[in-house]
């Protein structure tokens, strides 16, 4: 009884994501890590320019705000990703 509670919660929170995200809970999860990956990029591309300021402690100093600011918004995304994966294996 209590395992068939289980699979009708989770099914009742699928659909309810569903009607939410207008895609499948998985779908949803997927993107946030895409979106996880594309930050991690960018602070990466922060980096480059930082490294090719040369001698413009502007420049370095930005591009390092800049890739702090987007490998901070990967690692929470990163995190959410893995948050709601594991509560969707959990159904």
């Amino acid at each position: 009884m209590a395992a068939q509670s289980v699979a009708t919660t989770n099914s009742a929170s699928i659909e309810v994501a569903r009607q939410l995200f207008n895609e499948h809970p998985e779908d949803v999860v997927g993107m946030v890590g895409i979106g996880a990956k594309k930050l991690y990029e960018l602070s990466g591309l922060f980096e480059a320019i930082g490294a090719a300021a040369g001698e413009n402690t502007l420049i370095q100093r930005l591009a390092s705000i800049g890739g702090y600011l987007a490998e901070d918004a990967g690692n929470m995304l990163d995190e959410r990703q893995e948050h709601y994966g594991k509560g969707l294996k959990k159904g």
